[in-house]
């Protein structure tokens, strides 16, 4: 009878390991797909570990890049999965995705591509000869070792923390409100334009700096903002400041400033082919709430718990892309692009919504709450018709568009937080709560030169309105505090 115990307990143990480890093929580059957080562990064969099971999880090794997704549900507590490799050469991180390195781990190879976009945060250590990075949205990277040559490519709101990464040589490309520190001790190109700010160091031999927009680059060992510095005696190097200014500078320390006439874009807007303002893509902030399909905020008798608490319901979107196809030449098109939002609902109430239920539902509401809020991570698509002329003498003025937005719910969860029994507690649920994961919403947009403002209405149900669930709807207005005008 002993040993038939002994046989179980062992039966069992192996059936627990094998839930919480598993071996993969052998893999060089990894691609997440999920809101999964990630650990990587270097010099060991290719597997998987996590204590509390990877059930929920999916590991598909394709040609030599290991994939990693959820199979069903979300991650169900905020433990990492731990991620063992022997040579990694590539990392995708999508979405809301996070990676970072296990303490004392660290990459080594000759090559390193790094392709971050969404809400996704990396922090890797590396030792590596030819890096290239890739970054859009609002993802932040954080990067520590050595690199001799460094390639950098920086969109939207994305944030590149290299000051630990010691380079040789750096290039970096910077655009949108995207920011960046670099290091690099012998050789460094940097192209600013936009918002984007950045930070040098390592007191770089060769320098060759070119800033436009509202950029600024710092040199860290002085302090001093930097327009621009030419990498040969010979060279001439222009910068274009705003669109009214060029700053020539020539060999033999001449230094020349002249009016810009533009030559290149009058040019084009009297042919007809100059490019219309844009009037989505930006860093964009505002506020947001549920309301009836009568645009009436406040909520039926037996739905009070939805109601939104205006003053801390708030949303920021990053919309990163923006492209026209023209109806008439300068002043009139039919615009889509594609962009992120976050969107946080304030629910004006102790009632908590149940998860996990088919109805929209909530308990009595026996806890005073400090804070009741619903956090929506969205995927949008415009289709949008544009007026926003930028002719020879008006490249600047009023611009308006109306049209609807597609919106995806990548993800949604609710927080909640009250300290009435002396102390703060925190709990985050992590359900559907029944919210649509596909809308349709009405957009009207409306600015004058740099200011953009603009209102969106739901036209499709918030919620799953089966099972006699109520037709709520989302209602948003803010501003772009950050317009992307490439």
């Amino acid at each position: 009878m002993k040993w038939l115990k002994f046989a179980a307990i062992t039966l069992l143990s192996g059936n627990l390991w094998a839930q919480s480890e598993i071996s993969l093929s052998p893999f060089t580059s990894i691609e997440l797909e999920a809101p999964v957080k990630l650990k990587l562990v270097g010099g060991e064969l290719a597997k998987a570990k996590r204590n509390a099971g990877l059930a929920s999880y999916s590991f598909k090794v394709n040609g030599a890049v290991l994939e990693i997704g959820l199979k069903e549900g979300e991650s169900n507590s905020e433990e990492p999965i731990l991620i063992y490799f022997q040579e990694l050469l590539g990392v995708k991180v999508n979405g809301v995705g996070a990676i970072e390195m296990e303490e004392g781990s660290k990459i080594s190879s000759n090559t390193f591509t790094l392709l971050c976009n969404g809400a996704s945060k990396t922090a890797l250590t590396l030792d590596v000869k030819d890096l290239k990075v890739t970054a859009s949205g609002a993802t932040k990277l954080t990067l520590n070792g050595n690199a001799d040559k460094v390639t950098i490519d920086l969109q939207g709101a994305s944030k590149y923390y290299g000051a630990g990464l010691i380079a040789k040589q750096a290039m970096v490309k910077s655009s949108g409100a995207s920011y960046f520190n670099v290091n690099a001790s012998d050789n460094l190109a940097i192209e600013a334009s936009g918002a984007s700010k950045g930070i040098y160091g390592g007191s770089p031999t060769m320098r060759n700096i070119n800033v436009s927009g509202n950029s600024d680059i710092v040199d860290a060992n002085t302090g001093k903002r930097l327009a621009d510095e030419r990498e040969n005696p010979g060279d001439t190097t222009r910068i274009k400041f705003g669109k009214k200014k060029l700053i020539i500078i020539d060999g033999d320390d001449e230094i020349t400033i002249e009016e810009n006439g533009d030559d290149e874009d009058d040019n084009s807007f009297a042919n007809g082919n100059g490019k219309l303002k844009n009037v989505y893509a930006g860093f964009e902030l505002g506020m947001g709430a549920l309301t009836t399909n009568t645009l009436n905020f406040q909520m039926p008798t037996e739905y009070k718990f939805m109601e939104s608490n205006l003053g801390k319901s708030w949303f920021y979107g990053v919309n990163f892309l923006e492209g026209d196809m023209p109806i008439i030449k300068n002043k009139l098109a039919i615009t889509s692009g594609l962009g992120m939002e976050f969107q946080n609902i304030e629910f004006n109430t102790d009632r908590i919504l149940v998860p996990n239920a088919p109805i929209i539902a909530a308990d009595s509401g026996n806890k005073n709450l400090t804070r009741n809020r619903m956090y929506c991570y969205n995927i949008n698509v415009p289709l949008l018709i544009k007026f926003a002329p930028r002719t020879k003498k008006s490249k600047n003025g009023f611009h308006a568009a109306i049209g609807v937005i597609g919106t995806f719910k990548a993800y949604n969860h609710l927080r909640i937080e009250s300290s009435e029994n002396g102390y703060q507690e925190e709990a985050k649920l992590k359900d559907d709560f029944n919210v649509n994961p596909f809308r349709v919403s009405a957009t009207a947009r409306i600015g004058y030169g740099w200011f953009r403002a603009f209102a969106n209405y739901s036209l499709t149900p918030f919620f799953n309105t089966a099972n006699n669930n109520p037709d709520l709807r989302s209602f948003s207005a803010g501003i772009t505090l950050i317009p992307f005008d490439y």
